[in-house]
């Protein structure tokens, strides 16, 4: 009687929670984070510094059963690498980590992929609302309602079925933004001498950074030579763009002009190399043939050298006979 207890408080929760669009949270996992909690780190050491100071933004989480055998964590002196420090945490690993006793070893081996994120704005109240009133949606539903079951985690499996195909069908799922990719800019026909006078400025200035991280007069003028750099950039490549455009329209009233053409072809900023052909294997062969062909006597005494051995050849095969 008290599991059917459980299960009608539970569809009751949870129709409640389809009604108001309130996320529902089937699991509660503890998890606590190893910084100020062991050996080896000092309370409030920065993991990162940046241009506007130093914060703790990086943190090693373990379960409460994990932490009774973590032996140490240390926070390491920042790396001309990155502005992030590398923290390490060390574990007793000849102790045997005790296991959660209402958790098997089936289910504790089994990996578990991350659930969806999905992305909430402003207008997504009404659209969770109004999505979750649509024919598959009550189906799901009332499949639930009318389902009898005593397990109380299918129960709730059912219910984070019915939430996540009303998410996915009116909220965007959200993504992973990939790194853009740096892209060269010493090859540009706007790439001047200012251009790589600023460039190595910049570049000066990051070393004197990564020699003493800690000065936070360095790295806030590195911060600003390398804003500076990117505005003397952007305003080479804008200026480029312009002239090029007010030149084509210039141009662009007699467009059977040759130089109509040509300055259409030369609207791309990148400076084309001029690649050698590659060389055939014809003329290898023919090159180390006349290499290993040619006569190294090229002086008068490697030729008389050359002779005097001649003679004394001679003179041996004659006393031979």
């Amino acid at each position: 009687m008290h599991i059917k207890r459980v299960l009608r408080h539970t569809k009751r929760a949870v129709l409640a929670c389809c009604e108001r669009a309130i996320t529902f949270v089937p699991e509660i996992i503890w998890r606590v984070t190893i910084n100020d909690r062991t050996n080896g780190d000092t309370p409030g050491r920065p993991t990162f510094h940046g241009k506007n100071g130093t914060s703790v933004i990086d943190y090693v989480i373990c379960d409460q059963y994990t932490l009774l055998n973590v032996n140490s964590f240390v926070v390491k002196q920042p790396s001309y690498l990155s502005d992030h420090s590398a923290i390490v945490a060390w574990l007793n690993v000849n102790n045997s980590l005790p296991t959660n006793n209402t958790q098997n070893s089936s289910s504790t081996d089994r990996l578990t992929s991350l659930p969806r994120q999905f992305c909430w704005e402003s207008d997504s109240y009404l659209k969770f609302r109004n999505t979750l009133r649509t024919e598959s949606i009550q189906i799901l539903i009332r499949e639930y309602m009318e389902r009898h079951t005593e397990d109380v985690n299918v129960s709730l499996d059912d219910a984070v079925n019915i939430l996540t195909a009303t998410s996915k069908i009116c909220l965007k799922i959200k993504t992973k933004k990939s790194r853009k990719r740096i892209k060269a800019t010493a090859n540009k026909k706007w790439f001047d001498r200012e251009c790589r006078l600023k460039r190595h400025e910049l570049r000066k200035v990051s070393n004197q950074k990564h020699r003493d991280p800690f000065n936070s007069e360095l790295r806030e003028k590195f911060h600003k030579t390398l804003t500076d750099y990117k505005k003397l950039l952007d305003s080479k490549r804008r200026a480029f763009q312009t002239e090029k455009s007010l030149k084509l329209d210039e141009l662009g009233l007699n467009p059977n002009n040759a130089s109509f053409w040509n300055c259409l072809k030369s609207m791309d900023d990148t400076i084309v190399e001029n690649v050698p052909a590659p060389i055939s294997e014809e003329t290898w062969l023919n090159h180390f043939q006349s290499l290993h062909s040619k006569d190294p006597r090229t002086s008068i005494q490697q030729q008389e050298i050359y002779n005097e051995l001649q003679s004394l050849e001679k003179e041996k095969e004659q006393l031979n006979y």
